[in-house]
C-alpha cells in the first residue's frame, strides 16, 4: 500500500501529508504544515484521520480489522496466562497451608 505522499485530513489538523510510514513500528509520520506528527498506525485511521482514495480506505480498513484481531487474540493469550498463574498460585496456597504444623 503506497500511503508515501498521500494527502489525509485529521479532524483537528486539518490536510496533511504523509510524510514515511514505518508499519514494523506501528508508526504514521504526517506533515502538517511545518510541523510532522506521529500518530499510531494503522488505527489513527480508525479514529481522526481520513483518505479520500477508496482503494485505500478499504486497504485500510482491512489493515484495522486485522490489527484489532491480533490484539484480541494477543488479550486472550494474556488472560488465559493470567488465570493459570492465579490457579497455580491458589494451589501453592493449598500446598503451603497443608503442610503448616496444626
Amino acid at each position: 500500500m503506497k500511503l508515501k505522499d498521500t494527502i489525509v485530513r485529521h479532524i483537528k489538523f486539518g490536510e496533511g501529508i504523509v510524510s514515511e510510514v514505518d508499519e514494523a513500528n506501528g508508526k504514521i509520520y504526517i506533515q502538517f504544515g511545518d510541523e510532522i506528527k506521529v500518530f499510531s498506525f494503522p488505527q489513527c485511521f480508525k479514529q481522526f484521520i481520513s483518505v479520500r482514495d477508496e482503494t485505500l480506505k478499504a486497504e485500510l480498513s482491512a489493515l484495522i480489522a486485522e490489527d484489532d484481531r491480533k490484539k484480541q487474540e494477543q488479550a486472550a493469550i494474556e488472560a488465559a496466562e493470567k488465570a493459570k498463574r492465579l490457579e497455580l498460585a491458589k494451589k501453592n496456597e493449598v500446598i503451603q497451608a497443608a503442610k503448616k504444623p496444626q
